[in-house]
């Protein structure tokens, strides 16, 4: 079985890897090199305003906001936008070999000039690439997509925004006119009753909700009800 510590998980919500990334830039923090090279990346990809309808274009946008300059080479560049290529189309709980995130990477970055020693330029790399991933790619996707489980495999489905916050702003429209929610600031004081889940159909024609009621709150009977009114 392959070691917890040799895997890289492709889903976006990582929070080991989210916490890996900050202890790995304190240790490059003493670099102002590859801050120099890192920090302007994330500015841009925060920064960034592009409507990204598909993956492809998310792809396009990264290569732009990730310049050459970056890699130093075609082969560095095609190895790392072949990691956010796997992002993009990971399955549940999906993870990589953690060499990958070095493996065959050349010592051309703008920042290597001065990394000579191939093992050390090895964790450098590595490190350099879980804070890019993590830091910075993941939450660019996350901003142009929802992230969505399949009910019946372990796919993901990545949905534009636009496209995911329309479907969303009509199915709350419908269940409203149907009275299956109430909006309320009466209910603000409230305890949550549980969550509501939204799954659509084939080409957003429809949808199915998946609702879970807090098993331990007072008001899961009357949530059950409304449960069986929407399903």
């Amino acid at each position: 079985m392959e070691k917890e510590y040799n895997r890289y998980y492709l889903y976006l919500y990582c929070t080991h890897f989210t916490n890996e990334a900050h202890l790995n830039w304190k240790a490059l923090s003493s670099n102002r090199i590859i801050q120099g090279s890192l920090l302007p990346i994330r500015r841009r990809l925060k920064a960034d305003m592009s409507v990204i309808k598909d993956k492809k274009e998310a792809i396009k946008a990264l290569i732009k906001l990730i310049s050459m300059d970056y890699f130093g080479s075609s082969r560095n560049k095609n190895l790392f936008i072949h990691l956010v290529q796997k992002i993009l189309n990971h399955r549940r709980r999906e993870f990589i070999h953690i060499s990958l995130l070095s493996q065959e990477f050349q010592n051309c970055f703008e920042w290597s000039s001065n990394t000579q020693n191939d093992e050390v330029f090895q964790e450098v790399v590595k490190s350099a690439n879980i804070y890019l991933l993590e830091k910075c790619v993941k939450p660019f996707i996350e901003k142009h997509f929802f992230s969505l489980a399949q009910r019946r495999s372990h796919g993901i489905d990545l949905i534009p925004r636009p496209v995911w916050q329309k479907f969303r702003d009509r199915v709350f429209h419908q269940m409203k006119l149907k009275k299956h929610i109430e909006l309320n600031e009466a209910f603000a004081e409230m305890l949550p009753r549980g969550s509501l889940r939204l799954f659509p159909k084939e080409n957003f024609s429809g949808y199915r909700p998946l609702i879970s009621f807090f098993k331990k709150n007072e008001t899961g009977k009357g949530f059950s009800s409304n449960r069986g009114k929407i399903s």
